[in-house]
């Protein structure tokens, strides 16, 4: 587990990874624990979603949005014990990241999603982007996650950052600001605080959330490496958002899912 020797947070994303059938030799099966009891059950989970993407839109994914799609509703693992027998919290933390491997609700999720795949290139510091979504009804639940791909760090390791170019996630809605990756508590955001300088992932998690002009922004912190070899010039940096939200019933669900390209 982590985090990484220069403060990010790692893994993002957990899945069993023990007492898992598998096959033995001899020709048999039987229990077994390792990351390789874990890795075929989340490589099989981004396969069955690149296979329902192409389906929806006709095509591929990045990278950055099918880890946008499954970080924000990965199953909450707070109250279990971590490999050291303590109690976790919720996320986002360095002992299960976003939570646990949750494929259910990826391909078949409940409510709406709205996707956001690289629509724009930053090329510069300060540039911004937005989206926004009239919801006019109290609703159960909002769950969003920016990710992109960063540009290859300084690769010494150790404590030295790791991180090149930074985004930050916001949302505004009813007068109050959210920011990516400020939680209370109870794992829900909570407004004001600083933004996140170093991680590639920045989730907002709303519950119980009132009506309204929901208008969620990424900005440019620091655009300072090529985070798209081979366009462009030798900074910038593309990513994606991936925005699920749960009325509260679904037999009068006025969402629509989206894709914006």
């Amino acid at each position: 587990h982590g985090p990484a020797l220069d403060g990010r947070i790692i893994p993002h994303m957990v899945a069993p990874g023990c007492y898992v059938d598998s096959t033995v030799p001899g020709s048999s099966y039987g229990l077994l624990c390792g990351t390789s009891m874990a890795s075929p059950q989340v490589s099989g989970a981004g396969a069955l979603f690149y296979e329902r993407y192409r389906n929806l839109f006709t095509v591929d994914p990045s990278p950055a949005l099918v880890k946008a799609a499954f970080l924000p509703i990965a199953h909450d693992l707070a109250g279990n014990l971590d490999a050291d027998g303590l109690v976790m919290g919720h996320p986002f933390d360095s002992k299960q990241g976003w939570g646990r491997l949750n494929a259910a609700s990826v391909l078949s999720p409940e409510g709406s999603v709205y996707y956001y795949d690289q629509l724009v290139t930053f090329s510069n510091t300060g540039e911004t982007w937005s989206t926004s979504l009239a919801i006019p009804e109290m609703f159960k639940s909002l769950r969003a996650m920016l990710v992109w791909t960063d540009a290859p760090g300084l690769g010494v390791g150790g404590a030295t950052s790791a991180w090149v170019n930074d985004l930050d996630l916001s949302l505004s809605v009813n007068g109050q600001t959210f920011l990516g990756n400020q939680f209370g508590t109870d794992g829900l955001s909570i407004s004001g605080g600083t933004p996140d300088g170093m991680n590639n992932t920045e989730g907002i998690f709303l519950a119980d959330a009132q009506s309204g002009s929901y208008t969620f922004t990424v900005s440019a912190a620091n655009i300072a490496g090529d985070g798209i070899p081979n366009f462009g010039d030798e900074t910038d940096q593309d990513f994606a958002l991936v925005i699920y939200i749960e009325p509260y019933d679904q037999i009068f669900d006025y969402y629509f899912p989206q894709f914006i390209r």
